[in-house]
């Protein structure tokens, strides 16, 4: 015969010893707090925006440090005892369960994770009482589960919460301090960049910059490379992402990739981007959709984790969601991988610019004296003559040490930018001392310098030095035929790029 008999689940107030073990990161434990402090005042704007006006204030979260203290201050609705006492339920959701406070876990776990005591102090708008409870999570653990609380009278116009934190389980220093303070700009971007809360660490305001135009490649037109998107997917019921995507003007894997947004609140975003494999592939490549693509994707319909660091997918949502994402992604993705192709959009001259030089060359080209050079061209030196003359070059500048030298693996190249020289002499010229050395000599007496200005010197330099390279090197394979030296400095002039890029990356 099957008996039934009664068994009750009971969820210990020894697991407050646990909380201390959960994976959070210093920012989202503190955020936890935050959380609280915003959805008091969303909650109650209607009532909070005309007292904080006549206060001559605006909704403001403080957090400060200080040793082993910790304190979280606000000036949101703050809590009367009624309040606190269901503050204090653990896994006991709150009354409002659309906000960012949902679980009844985030304050007691976020507590307990930090320290062994804390404080609470609060008051609430139009309560003449102030109370205060002391909570040492070793007495809740031995079963103390009623700790003392205080109360004292306020003027009814009072309205705060004020946390303490003491008997840190782990430090908060140095850098932590500092990914601390970026990650809570991050994750706060939305009410910083509103202007709806002010959000200090200690005595500093913490700001969200985010992204302007100019961080954007442009389109001939001047418009940026940025779009909203939005889409549904195919779920039971229906959920909605939506959000938008760029292309950064600058390559930077750092600012790159995405942010998860819920509630208006980052979920997993800069400085730790999400980057889902779709879009960014697998692994940690660093290829220009990487380093170029950024976008934010609001999940207002999914749910989080109980940290609130995650999106707790459920079956293939996160499937659904990234193949969602590609579709508006791929256009972005296409102009990003052009980025180094040919004159990327941010680099290099303007239509306008390349228009003119067209004219300007052809002019050139069609003028007397360029006919009167071709004629020459009868009338040249005989190669020995050439030699004789580029020796004599080489020999004059290396009176005085080279402008610079660069040791390569197999070879060293001494490069002197002549001014005694004569202006009859080469623009530039190179020899071979051995298969290890090799001397360039630019001629700045050249009547093509005196045209030279800003960055089109370093230019010249480049193609001359590249030119001697190119020469030194295809005679080292016995193939100096001008296909082979043209395709040796191809490959140096891409590498200029290469740097060009790498150097704005970091």
């Amino acid at each position: 015969m099957e008996v039934v008999v009664p068994l009750e689940i009971r969820f210990g107030h020894e697991n407050f010893a646990n909380y201390r073990r959960l994976a959070y990161k210093w920012w989202f434990a503190l955020a936890e707090f935050v959380d609280n402090s915003t959805q008091s005042y969303y909650d109650n704007t209607s009532s909070l925006d005309p007292v904080l006006s006549k206060e001559g204030d605006q909704f403001t979260v403080t957090i400060s440090t200080d040793h082993d203290l910790i304190r979280i201050r606000d000036n949101a609705l703050g809590m009367d005892y009624d309040d606190l006492g269901r503050a204090m339920r653990v896994g006991v959701p709150p009354q409002n369960t659309k906000g960012r406070s949902q679980y009844g876990l985030g304050m007691k776990t976020a507590a307990c994770w930090i320290g062994d005591n804390w404080k609470i102090i609060t008051t609430k708008l139009g309560d003449s009482n102030e109370y205060t409870v002391l909570v040492d999570v070793n007495d809740v653990v031995d079963g103390n589960v009623s700790p003392p609380v205080s109360k004292r009278d306020v003027a009814e116009s009072e309205h705060y919460t004020l946390i303490e934190i003491t008997s840190h389980h782990r430090p908060l220093k140095g850098r932590t301090i500092s990914k601390v303070k970026e990650y809570l700009e991050s994750i706060y971007r939305k009410d910083i960049s509103s202007g709806q809360m002010m959000l200090y660490y200690n005595d500093q305001e913490l700001e969200w910059r985010g992204f302007s135009d100019d961080d954007f490649l442009k389109r001939n037109d001047g418009t940026v490379y940025k779009g909203e998107y939005i889409f549904e997917i195919d779920t039971e019921p229906k959920k909605v992402a939506e959000g938008w995507v760029g292309v950064l003007r600058r390559g930077s894997r750092s600012k790159a990739g995405f942010s998860i947004l819920h509630r208006q609140r980052l979920i997993k975003g800069w400085p730790d981007s999400w980057r889902p494999e779709t879009v960014y592939g697998q692994g940690g490549r660093n290829d220009l959709i990487n380093q170029r693509v950024v976008g934010e994707i609001n999940l207002e319909d999914f749910e989080v984790s109980h940290t609130k660091d995650e999106i707790n997918w459920d079956g293939e949502e996160e499937e659904l969601v990234e193949k969602g994402l590609l579709k508006y992604c791929k256009p972005f993705m296409e102009t990003a991988r052009k980025a180094r192709r040919g004159r990327p959009a941010e680099h290099g001259p303007s239509d306008v610019q390349v228009d003119a030089a067209i004219k300007a060359l052809e002019e050139e080209l069609k003028t007397p004296k360029f006919l009167e050079a071709l004629e020459m061209e009868e009338v040249l030196p005989s190669v020995s003559q050439i030699e004789e003359g580029n020796r004599n070059v080489v020999e004059n500048a290396s009176n005085k040490d080279p402008d610079f030298v660069v040791s390569l693996s197999d070879m060293t190249i001494k490069v002197y930018i002549d001014a005694i020289g004569s202006p009859n002499d080469p623009y530039f010229v190179n020899q071979d001392i051995d298969e290890q050395n090799l001397v360039i000599v630019v001629n700045r007496q050249h009547p093509h310098w005196l045209m030279l200005e800003g960055n089109s010197i370093e230019n010249y330099l480049r193609h001359c030095v590249y030119d001697g390279v190119a020469e030194h090197r295809a005679a080292r394979r016995d193939r100096l035929e001008s296909d082979t030296v043209k395709k040796l400095k191809d490959n140096y002039l891409r590498v200029a790029f290469e740097v060009l890029q790498s150097t704005e990356e970091e």
